[in-house]
């Protein structure tokens, strides 16, 4: 065994020299023990080092557009369960706008019901509700006086701005100006989206009674009030359900002011009603020649005209355009405790989208107003209403600096209403 191990270690000795071997055969007696004959040892194949462990996968970030519409379903399916819609409506609104909140209703299937008439009768229906603890509207198309007087004093309406989610109504660059307006000193309350182009004071008369000469010598806001026109005017009582807000425009108008309102109510010998409907038949049947502030009537004045009765609508040039905003049509609010929260929330934001104020312009026939997006097409918005691009206009119904005089003409107009009454 010996002479084996030697011959075999001189074969290694050749190859990889003494000093080498003896440390092996040394090596592998003392931890052998038993058989000392070295066994060849393969060479380790390197293993490659495994990979460093992966860190976290980074996940994507949803963008805005995700976020928003996981937030629009949840909303959808909210209002649904909540099944139902109230709306507070005034005229102009119950009258011209239920294919548009028909519209709300079909695309998703939430019965959704509008109240009819006059802004002023739903408005003191509500109130009386709510002073008995009932709260069964949602929202309102409510006149900015009627909210002015009666709403915001009330506690009726909630802060608007907090309910919008939808990006088309958010993003204040897509709105005229670049910016939301509001109809509210706080302007928080009562948002305008829609207004008409305040460039002429229009007055209607009776083709039968007036010739076209006679209305052509009407060339100025002070011809309106020329003496010649005493008796002459038919008009709407001046408080809140009639015509006060037409004559609150007038007192703070640069073309108008206190003196014409002052002179149109206690000098101008004009016949009042407080019915929107006996004003119109008044004009059309002949019993009197001029209307000067139609008060929401200028629908079937013009409808009237259409029909081949003997009236005309003429428009007043001013020196000063502005846009107007006053009537029902215009603004929209949120009422507080409403009992269909979520379904009210879904309707403010379509409503106030681009589908929804494009569904206004393209339904609504003759629209006396143009919506306050830049965003949608002019459809059915009346010539007359249209806004010049790039023109600039005055905005009185939405300025909070002018509220102080919008509410020093109520108490005023009150005033001068009560000296002028038999």
């Amino acid at each position: 065994m010996r002479t084996s191990m030697t011959w075999r270690a001189h074969k290694r000795l050749s190859a990889f020299g003494a000093g080498v071997l003896l440390l092996l055969l040394s090596l592998v007696l003392s931890a052998c023990g038993a058989d000392p004959t070295a066994t060849p040892t393969a060479t380790p194949t390197a293993t490659p080092a495994p990979d460093a462990p992966a860190g976290p996968t980074a996940t994507p970030t949803p963008d805005a557009a995700a976020l928003f519409q996981v937030e629009w379903d949840a909303l959808i399916a909210a209002a649904q369960a909540e099944g139902q819609l109230t709306i507070a409506a005034g005229g102009a609104p119950s009258r011209e706008y239920r294919a548009v909140v028909q519209q709300f209703e079909d695309t998703f299937g939430i019965t959704t019901v509008m109240s009819t008439g006059s802004g002023s009768d739903t408005i003191n229906r509500v109130l009386a509700e709510r002073q008995t603890g009932q709260f069964l509207v949602d929202v309102g198309l409510i006149s900015i006086i009627t909210s002015d007087t009666r709403l915001i004093p009330g506690n009726v309406l909630e802060p608007i701005a907090q309910y919008f989610i939808h990006p088309d109504v958010t993003d204040q660059s897509l709105w005229f100006g670049g910016r939301h307006w509001y109809g509210d000193a706080g302007e928080e309350r009562v948002f305008i989206y829609s207004a008409g182009l305040d460039d002429t004071h229009p007055i209607y008369y009776n083709t039968n009674l007036m010739s076209a000469e006679e209305v052509a010598a009407i060339t100025s806001i002070p011809d309106m009030l020329d003496d010649r026109w005493k008796g002459q005017y038919v008009g709407l009582v001046p408080d809140a359900s009639a015509g006060l807000a037409g004559l609150q425009s007038a007192w703070i108008d640069p073309d108008m002011g206190p003196e014409f309102v002052r002179k149109y109510l206690l000098e101008m010998e004009v016949t009042f009603t407080a019915d929107r409907r006996i004003l119109v038949d008044w004009l059309a049947m002949g019993a009197y020649p001029l209307v000067a502030f139609t008060g929401g009537v200028a629908r079937d004045l013009r409808a009237l005209e259409g029909f081949g009765a003997p009236v005309k609508e003429v428009f007043i040039p001013r020196d000063t355009p502005g846009l107007s905003a006053g009537g029902s049509g215009n603004p929209i609010e949120m009422f507080t405790q409403a009992p269909h929260p979520n379904a009210a929330k879904l309707f403010i934001n379509w409503w106030l989208s681009r589908e929804g104020q494009t569904f206004i312009h393209e339904n609504v026939e003759d629209l006396q107003r143009q919506s306050l997006r830049n965003d949608i097409p002019i459809g059915n918005v009346a010539e007359t209403e249209r806004r010049a691009e790039g023109a600039e206009y005055t905005f009185q119904d939405a300025d909070p600096a002018v509220q102080p005089l919008k509410d020093e003409a109520l108490v005023e107009i009150a005033k001068i209403w009560l000296e002028a009454r038999p």
